[in-house]
């Protein structure tokens, strides 16, 4: 038969039957689907790998504030350092001249009652605030934690020249037992 063969035109046109799609429009929207899922990849990385450098930038700020409280202002402060005098002014001497700089900007020392026993900034001497949470738990633990610092609070007040910063708490102990809070404030354009 000649009647029964079905011209390859018909064929095409009949419904029902698969379009050929071309090959340049096929790669065409598998690359753009590939971009898609690799951005979207990337985008998932970059927060996970910024986030792990901003914890890993404030475990460093806790290691130095340790280190400041400990080995270098931990040497001088005694009972006597934290009223006016002689210890005082050798305290004041070794924070200004060994940990106030670029990475640490204020130092402050609280007593149990949320009165600053020591600062850099004199003017703040004396002032009571009241304890957070965390602050009395770093305290009585001798722990330590961090937080961006909140400058419209009353006690931050004269930290605003410096911009955002990082506070960081650590309890520490005077030889006689005496606890107290250690806080330094580090810009925190060094964390991020």
């Amino acid at each position: 038969g000649e009647g029964h063969a079905t011209p390859p035109t018909e064929a095409r046109a009949r419904p029902g039957r698969l379009r050929t799609v071309s090959v340049p429009k096929a790669v065409a929207a598998f690359l753009v689907a590939g971009l898609i899922v690799l951005t979207a990849v990337g985008l998932v990385l970059a927060l996970a790998l910024h986030r792990s450098a901003t914890d890993q930038a404030i475990r460093e700020a806790r290691m130095v504030t340790d280190l400041e409280a400990t080995s270098v202002v931990g040497q001088v402060l005694v009972d006597e350092a934290l009223v006016p005098g002689p210890a005082y002014d050798k305290l004041d001497r070794v924070v200004r001249q060994h940990v106030i700089g670029r990475q640490i900007v204020r130092i402050k020392v609280w007593d149990a009652t949320g009165r600053i026993v020591y600062s850099d900034d004199k003017s703040l001497v004396g002032l009571r605030f009241p304890l957070g949470g965390e602050d009395l738990a770093a305290l009585k633990s001798g722990g330590s934690f961090a937080e961006v610092t909140n400058l419209t609070a009353s006690e931050n007040i004269e930290e605003r020249i410096f911009g955002k910063l990082l506070q960081v708490y650590m309890g520490v102990r005077t030889p006689t037992g005496q606890r107290l809070l250690f806080e330094t404030y580090q810009p925190y354009q060094t964390i991020s």
